[in-house]
């Protein structure tokens, strides 16, 4: 019997017996949409809290006929239990920056046509990006640590974390997922390219291994591709803060030389989320001052 590994989390979390939808596909690959179905088809399913509960197949209202009520898929209702979990107990606090990308966009291309002769394929913002954040939270730890209750003798106390792994919020067709670049403060921009690309495809090819979406101590979020300039993301439990990223959007800006003038140039507008309790408004200013600082001068981190 073969299965996906997000078919093995997802059978093994809900108790599923795999060997049993394998039968019903001989010689097959188990996919996470095939234990998905398994749950809504089946008679009754178990919730995250470990309670059984009736499965609900999609039906259309009666009172309403253009009305479907649909239930939710098993990873959608995880998610959503994570993130209740998340914006209930955890104090955010949101921090917002523009950023100029004139010199990000110009290092990018530059090293890009460096790697293309090389064979390989350029940097992604996403790749320059994570690289900066990499090297931003080295220097401001404190948003790469976690608050955890009763973990000093019972009394409240933040785990200080060294390494830095970042998790990539990645959207494919089932779900939204998480894959890791773990010590990505030790990657270079070409190293993080190839990472990057190849956890995506996995992510969407759903080949990625626990390992590979597990671990993460800080997120970066990117919803720019959807045209949108800003939003604020809530915090992954396990972490303090998370990263969201918008469109870069070319703009008026007033450049200070010798004399103010204004000119048009890339702007990004990135947002914050941190957990107030590990971190206050100075600190996660710091860090984003510091991102901005790398990606305004991107050759800092070569």
């Amino acid at each position: 019997m073969r299965a996906t590994p997000i078919a093995y989390k997802i059978a093994s979390q809900y108790h599923v017996d795999l060997e049993r939808i394998a039968e019903r596909k001989p010689g097959e690959k188990v996919t996470r949409a095939d234990v998905e179905r398994h749950l809504l088809d089946s008679t009754q399913s178990i919730t995250a809290f470990g309670q059984a509960a009736p499965s609900v197949p999609p039906i259309v209202s009666q009172d309403v006929v253009d009305e479907e009520l649909t239930a939710l898929t098993p990873v959608r209702q995880l998610i959503g239990q994570r993130m209740l979990q998340s914006i209930s107990s955890t104090p955010h606090i949101y921090l917002d920056l523009e950023i100029d990308m004139t010199e990000a966009e110009r290092c990018r291309q530059n090293i890009g046509r460096s790697m293309q002769t090389k064979g390989e394929k350029a940097p992604s913002l996403t790749a320059l990006i994570v690289r900066a954040t990499a090297a931003a939270l080295v220097l401001n730890p404190i948003l790469n640590a976690v608050f955890e209750r009763g973990a000093l003798q019972g009394k409240d106390a933040i785990r200080q974390r060294q390494a830095v792994h970042i998790g990539i919020a990645v959207d494919t067709e089932r779900a939204l997922v998480t894959p890791v670049i773990h010590n990505a403060h030790q990657l270079l921009l070409p190293a993080i390219t190839r990472e990057l690309r190849r956890l995506t495809l996995a992510a969407r090819q759903e080949t990625l291994t626990p390992d590979e979406v597990t671990g993460a101590t800080f997120t970066i979020s990117n919803l720019g591709m959807y045209d949108l300039d800003t939003f604020h993301a809530i915090i992954v439990p396990g972490q303090s803060a998370i990263l969201a990223m918008g469109k870069v959007t070319k703009r008026g800006v007033v450049i200070e030389e010798n004399t103010a003038r204004l000119a048009i140039h890339p702007v990004m507008k990135v947002s914050l989320s941190a957990d107030h309790r590990v971190l206050d408004g100075a600190s996660g200013s710091r860090f984003l001052h510091q991102l901005k600082m790398f990606l305004e001068d991107p050759y800092l981190l070569l």
